[in-house]
């Protein structure tokens, strides 16, 4: 699937940079115009709060801001962080189809995964906020991965593909809590899971262990 992964990404740089130009984004969005807008200023100051204070927002959860922030360790400007928090939207916009492809594909075919993440790339609205600091491509794309993951999991039955979703399940409340109420019945069923899954290994382990002990009685028993 490397290849529909690559096309996926072509697509997605191809529609950012196309909806980039076609609109002049970039000139109205970058610069002073984007800390005058609603919401921007308040993620830097909770970023810059952060790194240089080491306090937290009282408006803001500290997901996004640390990661718009971590240029702050560095000294750097707001303008520097603006960008770098434009660049990592970027990133994450264009890791959400593929996230989202991925996840469909083990239970359906290629071109219905395909068509949804497609659909998803043409969502003006999400694309939008690729453009701002906002949080809100982050959080989609959490959702996303948190999604393929699970998907992972209910497929090869790997309870390490659980656990990565729970990780992220667990930051995301970090970046946008809205799905808190659902964090103590997912924190029960990873420990449920987690638990059965253990107590599996350690069947194995046992069945090895008498099975080589046993081994070793009657070898010894014939060698007498």
């Amino acid at each position: 699937m490397k290849r529909e992964n690559i096309f996926i990404c072509a697509i997605a740089l191809f529609i950012y940079f196309s909806f980039g130009f076609l609109t002049q984004i970039f000139d109205n969005y970058l610069g002073v115009n984007i800390i005058k807008m609603p919401d921007v200023p308040s993620y830097i100051w909770a970023a810059n709060n952060f790194f240089h204070a080491f306090k937290a927002d009282a408006m803001r959860p500290l997901g996004y801001p640390i990661i718009i922030g971590l240029p702050f360790l560095f000294n750097a400007s707001w303008g520097f962080v603006l960008q770098w928090g434009v660049c990592i939207n970027a990133i994450l916009w264009c890791a959400t189809p593929l996230f989202i492809f991925n996840a469909l594909v083990l239970f359906a075919s290629k071109k219905f995964s395909m068509l949804f993440a497609i659909i998803y790339m043409l969502c003006i609205g999400n694309l939008e906020y690729a453009y701002l600091l906002l949080s809100e491509n982050t959080y989609t794309c959490l959702l996303a991965a948190i999604m393929y993951f699970i998907a992972l999991y209910l497929v090869k039955k790997n309870i390490s593909f659980l656990a990565w979703a729970f990780v992220l399940f667990s930051f995301s409340m970090l970046v946008r809590p809205t799905l808190w109420p659902l964090y103590p019945f997912a924190l029960l069923v990873c420990v449920v899971l987690g638990l059965r899954a253990y107590m599996q290994d350690n069947q194995k382990i046992f069945s090895y262990y008498y099975t080589w002990c046993w081994y070793c009685f009657i070898s010894a028993g014939n060698n007498e």
